[in-house]
């Protein structure tokens, strides 16, 4: 289960994430046979807006069996690495901010 934008709960399942292109744009579908469809763009723009729980989720969800997924997932994972490392840092910081005021 992850939490999605709109705060609900999705159930996610393992291997199921689908790369497409549609209108020219490549997505990677999460919980294609699911209530719940979501949708991560693949551009690198989009990847890095990305929140958190959705690179989670489709970290998850993506299959290792195929080689462009597996490559898309080392991307995601590296992508997460740096926004975790970038939000414990600035916590770290505002913390110090506030211990020394």
């Amino acid at each position: 289960m992850y939490l999605n934008q709109r705060g609900q709960d999705v159930e996610m399942q393992r291997g199921t994430a689908v790369k497409e292109v549609t209108f020219g744009m490549t997505q990677l579908t999460l919980n294609p046979d699911g209530k719940e469809i979501a949708y991560l763009l693949l551009e690198e723009h989009s990847l890095q807006k990305s929140s958190i729980q959705n690179l989670r989720a489709a970290i998850y969800q993506i299959n290792e069996e195929d080689e462009e997924l597996r490559n898309l997932k080392e991307r995601l994972i590296q992508i997460l690495e740096e926004k975790e490392e970038s939000l414990l840092s600035n916590f770290l910081k505002m913390n110090l901010f506030y211990q020394k005021a």
